[in-house]
């Protein structure tokens, strides 16, 4: 199957920031203030590299701008550790949760981003900004960057994510995963399916410093706490990528995408990886005969108990000639199967919404449970008789009595989508149904008025079908400038 990639510099950074904008909007939205949650801070060396300017200063001034939004932070700066050239630095902060509040007087090692050329550099809690007083790691660090056996490095963990199928059924992170081998590969040009080079950055000939050569990807291999590295790596973008067994699958994208700006710059790419398994079984009639060409629904068990024509089934498969379904690549939970849950009976599938194994109520369906990537095999899903229909005819027209031809009809039942049927008027805005006995629907008619540039539609009506039903009458209403059809 062909994979899309999102060809990014690094996950999880765009990751941080699409968070970090969902809760600055969210924040000037709202009058109550909420905390601000960062998805994980960046090491120090991804946090120095991937900064414009690092330096340590003293909060000089704390103005606001004319928006009131707004803050200047202006810093008299006594060390310059990565970019800028001025013995003073202004940075732009907002009212949001998630800027950093600096306090005049204190001294900062301080991570911004932006163009010092024109004062517009920001920062904000989910970098590494502290007190300076906190910040010896960080800084013991960064002065060694600059010496000449500093080396680059890529690493991560990769680990395990799975469901607490006695509580809350959430994914989890969970143990890690050993001996699982990782692909580094240069420029992203590395094509899933490529045999990978056997160079293994862990053996000898992995020499510090080794470039590595666009579609000749290297490998490593996960310790026993899943954690991998490449070191000593030539700036440049590279993609990441585990080798995962066809029971596991990532929990986010596959491939990770990485900008290394210096010989000595640093990533972090952590992988969550979950068990996955499929669901597979044959759809049956009363008789036992096949039903080809159906739709055969999967859903969690928790939605499951409130659906309706809003809900979205976790994945629908069609049966194939010989009635057989098989849903793939199914994470940990608990799971039901039924057909005609969010969609009605129709002429290749007459049959009430039924749940596997063949019942009608909910709280008698099979539960099948996934849990540690063993594939479910479902016995026969034996559907129970198929649905009597009965034909409903009807006429439309307009509130003076003229018959409506060419209107379109929309049927269904309440709480589930429209039934894809093409049913239209004629000449005389006549129309016959094929509906099925005992169940209810609502109606409606609808036309298009292409001199208006929109549509007439008439009251809804709502039916029961039975043996004895009288023909229906739909009107629709004809406002003062509508004059003759169109």
């Amino acid at each position: 199957m062909k994979k899309n990639y999102i060809k990014r510099f690094n996950f999880k950074v765009v990751f941080n920031l699409l968070i970090l904008t969902f809760i600055l909007l969210f924040a000037l939205t709202n009058t109550t203030r909420a905390s601000c949650l960062c998805i994980s801070i960046p090491p120090i060396c991804q946090a120095y590299w991937g900064s414009s300017v690092v330096f340590v200063g003293t909060v000089k001034e704390i103005s606001s701008t004319e928006n009131g939004y707004e803050s200047l932070v202006k810093f008299t700066v006594e060390e310059k550790l990565r970019g800028g050239n001025d013995i003073e630095v202004i940075l732009w902060t907002g009212s949001s949760c998630c800027n950093y509040r600096f306090v005049q007087g204190k001294r900062y090692l301080v991570y911004a981003n932006g163009n010092n050329a024109n004062d517009k550099l920001s920062t904000n809690i989910c970098s590494r900004t502290k007190l300076f007083e906190e910040a010896n790691d960080d800084l013991q660090a960064i002065r060694n960057f600059n010496n000449p056996k500093s080396q680059s490095k890529i690493f991560g963990q990769i680990v395990g994510y799975g469901r607490d199928l006695a509580g809350d059924n959430l994914l989890k992170p969970g143990n890690p995963f050993a001996d699982i081998k990782v692909i580094l590969s240069k420029n992203a040009l590395f094509e899933i399916g490529k045999k990978p080079s056997q160079l293994d950055i862990n053996s000898e000939d992995a020499v510090k410093g080794i470039p590595v050569k666009e579609n000749e990807p290297i490998m490593t291999t996960t310790d026993k706490d899943g954690n991998y590295q490449f070191v000593g790596i030539l700036a440049g973008s590279y993609q990441v990528e585990p080798v995962l067994p066809s029971n596991l699958k990532a929990s986010q994208l596959l491939s990770q995408y990485i900008f290394l700006s210096d010989d000595c710059a640093c990533a972090e790419v952590n992988i969550g990886v979950s068990a996955i398994a499929g669901i597979s079984g044959r759809l049956v009639d009363a008789q036992g005969i096949s039903i080809v060409n159906a739709e055969v629904e999967l859903f969690e068990k928790k939605y499951a108990e409130s659906i309706n024509f809003s809900s979205n089934p976790l994945a629908t498969i069609t049966t194939d000639n010989e009635g057989r379904y098989q849903f793939q690549d199914v994470r940990p939970g608990y799971y039901v199967l039924g057909i005609n849950l969010t969609f009605s009976p129709i002429e290749k599938l007459p049959y009430t919404a039924t749940f596997y194994p063949g019942v009608l109520d909910l709280s008698k369906a099979t539960v099948i449970e996934l849990n540690k990537g063993t594939d479910y095999k479902c016995d026969d899903f034996k559907l129970p008789q198929p649905l009597s229909s009965r034909k409903v005819i009807g006429v439309v027209f307009w509130s003076d009595g003229v018959p409506v031809k060419d209107a379109i009809l929309d049927i269904r039942e309440p709480q589930k989508h429209n039934i894809p049927i093409n049913v239209t008027t004629n000449e005389q805005g006549e129309f016959s149904l094929e509906l099925y006995e005992g169940f209810t629907y609502l109606i409606v008619a609808r036309k298009f008025r292409a001199k208006y540039g929109n549509y007439r539609v008439t009251p809804e009506v709502k039916i029961t079908v039975t043996d004895v039903l009288q023909p229906l009458k739909l009107q629709m209403p004809r406002l003062d400038q509508d004059t003759g059809e169109d």
